[in-house]
């Protein structure tokens, strides 16, 4: 399996939302190092409610800040979220059910879905977030003089 290599055109340059991606990133690769090795499955069992663990905090940071500056394609991306948190626990579920009949197309679709979702939906956002916040700032300082 082909692992994630984040590169900066990943980035969408908001707070903390890139480190985190970075993390995410380096978790499914980890997945993927794991299944090769043919670990036992309660390691990719752990690994897998570790990324759903990871991935509910994220999201929920991510859209809070989207709420916080008035992104108005929240609402779909919160529906992509939950998509890939469900997809992410479907897979654990497949390997407590049959641990020997998780293939690798299951996994590459863990990676696969991240660069796609931050190359398309969240490089939508970064534009509209720093335009926001440098609005707002520009606002708060012409309040305080």
């Amino acid at each position: 399996m082909e692992r994630i290599i984040w590169e900066e055109n990943l980035n969408i340059c908001v707070q903390n939302i890139d480190e985190q991606k970075q993390k995410i990133a380096d978790h499914i690769n980890r997945i993927y190092q794991k299944h090769e090795e043919k670990a036992e499955p309660r390691v990719l069992f752990d690994l897998l409610n570790d990324l759903g663990e990871g991935l509910r905090i994220h999201f929920a940071l991510e859209e809070k800040i989207m709420q916080q500056l008035g992104y108005p394609e929240l609402a779909e991306h919160r529906k992509l979220h939950k998509f890939f948190i469900r997809k992410t626990l479907n897979l654990r579920r497949l390997i407590s059910d049959d641990p020997d009949n998780i293939r690798d197309e299951a996994l590459v679709f863990l990676g696969h879905w991240l660069v796609e979702h931050i190359r398309t939906e969240d490089q939508r956002f970064g534009p509209y977030a720093r335009t926001r916040i440098f609005v707002d700032q520009h606002r708060r300082n012409k309040r305080v003089r």
